[in-house]
Parts: C-alpha cells; sequence; structure tokens
C-alpha cells in the first residue's frame, strides 16, 4: 500500500471531493488538457487511454511516440504517482465543435515482450543452458536486466523457492523468448508475483491468504464479488529423469539412481488428507519436471502450481465514489456491506 498525504486520507474518509490530477509526457504537463482517461493496471499487462483537449492544434505537431507517461491522482495538494506507461500510440480525432488527441499507452510489461534475450550466448540460436547455478529470482533479474529493467525483493518472507531453488532450464530451447515469457515461465515455478512500481522497476510480491487486510472500505457504491470452482483441485509433478535410458530404453524410473518422484498438491477445500471429499469431482493435471531431484522440490512445484489456480478464483469489482490512490497490485483488502443487514 502507498503511504499517502493528510489532504488525501481526509478526502476518502470524507468520501467524496475533486480529484487532483498531474500529467507528466516526456518530461512536460499537459494536466490543463485532461478530458477523460481510463487507467488498468493488470498483473501481467498496464495501459491507459487518455483524451487531451487540442482545440489549440498544439497537439498535431507533438511528437510524443515512446516517451513516458506519468499520471500523478489525489487531492487538495497530495499527489501519488501511478506506474510509468510509454505512449506507443496517439489519434487526432476532429468532432463537430470539438478537436481531441487521444493517447494510448503501455506499461513495462508489454515492453518486456518486445525483446528477444539473446544478450549471451552465440548466434544464430543463442540458446543458453543454465544447469542449476542461478536462484529463479537471479533468472528473472537477469530477463529483467535485459530490457533495462530492476527488481526488488519484498521486505517480506518470500516463497522460500524463488530465492533458494536453481532450476535447471534452457532460454531459447526452440525460438527466441521475450525476457517477459522467461519471467513468466520462472514464476510458474514459484508462489511469487511481480508487481510494475512505474520506472522500469519491479518488487516480488508473496501474497498470502493470511495477510493483514491494508484497507477496508466500507458500503462502496457498488461491490460484486464471484467465486470460481477450482478446476483442477489435484495437481500431480513426475521428476527425476535419468539423463541416460537404461537396458529398455527408459528413461523414467530407472533404478536403483533415478526413481520416479511424485509431488502432490490438493485443495484443502475440497480433500481431506488425500481423499476427495467436495460436492464434485477429482479433477487432476499432471506435470512433468524432469530436472528436480527431490521430494521437496517436487512437491513445491506442485503447490506453486496449485497456488496459482487458487489465486485466480476469486474475482471482483469495487465502484468507489472517490479516488483512492493507496492500494497497489496484490494488496489485500477487506469489503465491510451492512446492505441487508
Amino acid at each position: 500500500m502507498r503511504t499517502v498525504g493528510s489532504d488525501i486520507t481526509d478526502a476518502i474518509a470524507a468520501g467524496f471531493g475533486n480529484p487532483l490530477l498531474d500529467l507528466d509526457i516526456g518530461g512536460v504537463d499537459y494536466t490543463s488538457r485532461i478530458i477523460s482517461y481510463e487507467y488498468h493496471l493488470e498483473p501481467y499487462r498496464s495501459r491507459c487511454v487518455m483524451a487531451l483537449a487540442n482545440s489549440d492544434r498544439v497537439m498535431d505537431s507533438t511528437t510524443l511516440q515512446g516517451k513516458t507517461m506519468t499520471l500523478s491522482v489525489g487531492y487538495g495538494t497530495d499527489v501519488e504517482a501511478l506506474p510509468t506507461l510509454f505512449v506507443k500510440n496517439w489519434s487526432i480525432i476532429s468532432l463537430q465543435g470539438r478537436l481531441v488527441y487521444v493517447i494510448e499507452a503501455e506499461g513495462t510489461w508489454n515492453k518486456l515482450r518486445e525483446f528477444n534475450f539473446i544478450t549471451t550466448s552465440v548466434a544464430p540460436y543463442f540458446n543458453i543452458p543454465f544447469t542449476s547455478i542461478l536462484t529463479v529470482m537471479e533468472l528473472i533479474e537477469l530477463a529483467l536486466n535485459e530490457a533495462g529493467s530492476t527488481l526488488t525483493p519484498d521486505s517480506s518472507t518470500l516463497d522460500g523457492i524463488i530465492n533458494s531453488f536453481k532450476p535447471v532450464v534452457t532460454i531459447n530451447p526452440i525460438e527466441f523468448e521475450s525476457p517477459a515469457a522467461i519471467i513468466y515461465r520462472m514464476l510458474g515455478m514459484t508462489k511469487c508475483y511481480l508487481r510494475d512500481d512505474g520506472g522500469n522497476n519491479f518488487t516480488i510480491i508473496f501474497p498470502q491468504t493470511s495477510d493483514a487486510a491494508v484497507l477496508t472500505y466500507t458500503d462502496p457504491k457498488e461491490y460484486v464479488e464471484k467465486t470460481n470452482l477450482l478446476i483442477p483441485n489435484h495437481i500431480v509433478v513426475f521428476a527425476n529423469k535419468s539423463p541416460l535410458p537404461d537396458e529398455d530404453g527408459k528413461y523414467w524410473n530407472v533404478l536403483p539412481d533415478f526413481p520416479l518422484i511424485t509431488g502432490h498438491a490438493r485443495d484443502s477445500d475440497q480433500f481431506t488428507g488425500d481423499v476427495y471429499s467436495g460436492n464434485y469431482d477429482e479433477i487432476i493435471e499432471y506435470h512433468i519436471a524432469p530436472f528436480i531431484t527431490t521430494e521437496s522440490d517436487t512437491t513445491n512445484r506442485a503447490e506453486a502450481i496449485l497456488s496459482r489456480y487458487k489465486s485466480e478464483t476469486l474475482a471482483g469489482r469495487l465502484v468507489l465514489p472517490f479516488c483512492d490512490p493507496q492500494p497497489e497490485l496484490f494488496d489485500k483488502i477487506d469489503i465491510s456491506d451492512s446492505r441487508g443487514i
């Protein structure tokens, strides 16, 4: 959660007020031209569509492509900057009685999809093997650095995987990968997420159900909460593939040196121990992690996969009668709804 000034918290406590906006594009103040904006901040994408007044036709000759765009919101004299975006395209619109300049900007996640990870190794394939030499977090940082971004671990406890597990992976194994693709692949091995903090910096976040709520909203203008049945509800991971085949040509369960290792993760809401006790059916999803060699790492992988599915079972929409720049991605909030009581 962002720490904000008293003008913002006072306006939020009152439940109303005229928001204060500040728009900087490439070091130039365009605040007075704002007509409307729609800003989206999502786990793997951020974007904004903004309409600016252009009745004086000044924007016609303005070059904004590729420049940074920082929108700050608040109340009184206090504003807080939202994550920085980059201007990707714009439209000059002429309407009867109005001239409008519309900007479409995207965040750093989109930028990470535009690079190829080919700095090291040799042409033409640039396939880079990492054999248990870097942790998942170090590999993510390497990919971020490729696009000029940096990584900051959250001050809270990490999941014990991202900062300790050293996977066997190859970058660009079949085709050239973007840093975004590499990062998403690495995050899939953990229970952590990346938050775009703007200014090309990312923070590692490990959200947990036991986290304390940082904000509480009481009787919001509108609140919708949707819960989905978790499917799959049982993850099975097979690991410990032999590097060489046995006499029968098999690579799996080659005894005695490479026994098959199996890791399980079950939804605690639908299972009692190992037995399914829910109202639906046991739905198993299988994964293979050939280079994992311990039971604990295999179980961690299964739990990491299930945790990502579980994080997507709850969806919601909250409409507030005021602008609140305090919450950040992956913050835990409480909703107090007294309607009908």
